[in-house]
């Protein structure tokens, strides 16, 4: 029963460093800006590394009613590219954060 308990606790301080480090993963995110554009410059979208967008930049050939419909299509594509590439980045800092942590783990999941 001992091992069992100390086992548990193990288990408890592994959650404990799990929490902390998706934390300090999301504050990262945070902090990194990606970004995209489309129409060979014409919009362009910035994002933060957990995927809020922050602003786009529309170049001002752009800004006027018959070129509305195109000027749209182009702040969704760089809008999505600008996601895209955050949740990229976000894969990127998992993993990194997870390679560290499992190799910390008191047990061995590969066998």
């Amino acid at each position: 029963m001992e091992d069992f308990s100390k086992l548990f606790s193990q288990v408890q301080a592994a959650q404990g460093k799990v929490q902390k480090i998706q934390q300090e993963i999301q504050q990262r995110l945070a902090n990194i800006t990606v970004k995209a554009e489309s129409g060979a410059g014409a919009v362009q979208a910035t994002a933060s590394g957990n995927g809020y967008l922050r602003s786009i930049d529309i170049s001002p050939e752009f800004i006027n009613a018959q070129e509305k419909e195109t000027m749209q299509d182009l702040v969704v594509a760089a809008a999505n590219l600008a996601i895209k590439r955050a949740k990229e980045r976000e894969q990127e800092e998992m993993q990194h954060s997870a390679e560290g942590m499992l190799s910390g783990l008191p047990f061995n999941f590969g066998g």
